[in-house]
């Protein structure tokens, strides 16, 4: 069409303000402080997982029969 995409457009501003979008610096921070504030659980899954543990390259989960060999009602 031969356009300027909007990006390129120089902007008209006629009163002077530009609107901001989303919200000001000072609400952002008010809530991430309130996320700070929100604690998880104690009781959920995985809280207790020690994060810190060494596992080995050639460790894979254990999905038993169904993955290996064999048909799933054999493994039951």
């Amino acid at each position: 069409s031969g356009a300027k995409p909007p990006w390129l457009r120089e902007e008209e501003e006629e009163d002077g303000s530009k609107q901001e979008i989303g919200p000001s610096y000072e609400e952002f921070l008010r809530q991430k402080e309130k996320q700070k504030l929100r604690k998880l659980p104690a009781q959920r899954v995985g809280a207790n997982f020690d994060h810190s543990s060494a596992t080995g390259e050639g460790w894979l989960p254990s999905f038993g029969r169904v993955w290996s060999h064999g048909r799933r009602w054999q493994s039951r």
